[in-house]
């Protein structure tokens, strides 16, 4: 099973594979508790943990776990004496959370721990689960499918941008109505040959589920710098001038609506925002076709990590990447990207990047090779070094003859 979701799932799982003679095993994305505690926006809660280098044998676990139960059964008797001088009220309901968040906590470690093994997307989680839980779990990073996100040709790009410019969302990225010419790119009708456009515009994307989760007030902020900084350089040299910057923003969520109102009333000249809803075909290929990639996710528990810079590498982009805890496990920073913690920091290194663009941006360009040369292992690869040997056991042919697809 994937987790989350973890309860009742865990346990529910778990009593199948006993009842089948099955293999448990829990593929960790993210914690439940961190996405609870996100949720209510609960900032303290009292979380005790085995500790050690998570190397501890089952003794040490169950010492640890009955410490534990005499910690909460007298953390339990004070709340009782101290009951009667709150009143039920916002303050009470708040308590309720908090420990009906601990709950969670404990009992995801506990069916953690009844696993027969596990597997987690980040050696920063299996660190933590280790000392948290006394968890352990083999690290299988994300990856695109081989095939999907990947560089495409300028053919392919450019048929893109035809065919999305003739539609009212996407009409950002037609030139005129023409079958030859887009913004971005232009197509000789002799030859047939694409050519990308030396006065076109910097293209970025990013995507969003539109949560609290994500700030995208540092994204609108940064736009806003680097509009008024453009607007003074109209006048530079092709060396210096800062290009107009096309951030188009994929991806449907709760936010959407507050922000849309927000961008409609910022008047820039020199970066265009443009929400669009891309089909699951035309996103691989349209994230290729951008310059630059911006993620503002930030993980509940900082312990996983943002599969759209993944996706991002995979189509051959550089990455511009918000900084939490394990972030570093995939930006590479002044590599394939850069990691930021406030919206000046982004702002900073946007006009680093796209200064000159497109003649003359050296660092973007070696930020895009470094991307293009990165030979990561694909998916398919990691399944094969670590997912099947701990599964191995329990594969049969025809779950063989599906991955083999």
């Amino acid at each position: 099973m994937q987790n989350p979701p973890a309860l009742p799932t865990m346990f529910v799982c778990w009593m199948v594979a006993r009842l089948k003679s099955a293999k448990f095993v829990i593929d960790w994305h993210n914690y439940m508790w961190s996405i609870i505690k996100n949720k209510y926006g609960i900032e303290q809660l009292t979380l005790q943990r085995l500790g050690g280098d998570g190397c501890e044998n089952k003794d040490t676990v169950k010492e640890a776990l009955v410490r534990r139960k005499i910690d909460r059964e007298a953390t339990l008797a004070t709340s009782k004496g101290k009951r009667y001088n709150i009143g039920v009220d916002k303050k009470e309901r708040k308590n309720f959370k908090r420990r009906y968040i601990e709950w969670v906590y404990r009992w995801e470690g506990a069916c953690g721990r009844r696993a027969d093994a596990g597997l987690c997307v980040t050696r920063a989680m299996r660190e933590d689960m280790q000392k948290a839980w006394g968890v352990h779990a083999a690290v299988f990073y994300d990856r695109p499918l081989s095939g999907t996100f990947r560089e495409f040709s300028l053919v392919d790009k450019h048929e893109l941008l035809i065919r999305l410019g003739q539609t009212e969302e996407g009409r950002v990225f037609g030139a005129q109505p023409s079958e030859d010419a887009t913004r971005f790119s232009v197509r000789d009708p002799s030859t047939g040959q694409v050519q990308l456009r030396d006065d076109r515009p910097f293209l970025v994307i990013s995507s969003t589920s539109w949560t609290p989760d994500e700030d995208f007030q540092i994204l609108l902020d940064a736009a806003k710098k680097y509009n008024d900084v453009a607007t003074i350089s109209r006048s530079s040299s092709p060396a210096t001038r800062l290009p107009v910057i096309v951030l188009i923003i994929t991806g449907r969520g709760p936010l959407k609506d507050y922000y849309v109102e927000k961008i409609q009333r910022m008047k820039m000249e020199f970066v265009e925002i443009h929400t669009l809803w891309l089909e699951s075909e035309d996103y691989p290929l349209m994230i290729a076709t951008a310059d630059l990639g911006v993620s503002l996710h930030i993980s509940t528990s900082g312990l996983d990590l943002p599969m759209k810079v993944v996706d991002m590498f995979g189509a051959g982009i550089p990455v511009l990447a918000k900084r939490f805890n394990c972030i570093g496990e995939l930006v590479q920073d002044g590599q394939n990207g850069h990691l930021f913690d406030t919206a000046t920091d982004l702002f900073q290194q946007l006009y680093t990047l796209v200064t000159g663009f497109p003649a003359h941006c050296k660092k973007l360009n070696q930020m895009k090779q470094f991307v293009l040369d990165d030979n990561i292992p694909s998916w398919e690869e990691n399944w094969s070094t670590v997912a099947k040997p701990i599964l191995a056991p329990t594969l049969d042919p025809h779950f063989e003859r599906v991955m083999a697809r």
